[in-house]
């Protein structure tokens, strides 16, 4: 049996509220999506693992991690 890699949420906040871009499986994964994502965009990017609601990166944000 294969075992699966945690789900990871990838959002973009606009000025009329978060919108969510994509959902990626793997930590590595959504990092380099988040990141990609974050390119492309002026807009705070981040990425959150929703069992815990935590967010694990944030970018193009004035206090990013």
């Amino acid at each position: 049996m294969k075992l699966q890699k945690p789900q990871y949420e990838i959002f973009e906040r606009l000025p009329n509220g978060a919108v969510l871009r994509a959902v990626v499986p793997g930590l590595f994964d959504a990092q380099r999506t988040l990141f990609e994502l974050a390119e492309r965009t002026p807009n705070e990017c981040y990425a959150i693992y929703p069992p815990t609601q935590e967010i694990i990166a944030r970018v193009n944000s004035s206090d990013a991690r």
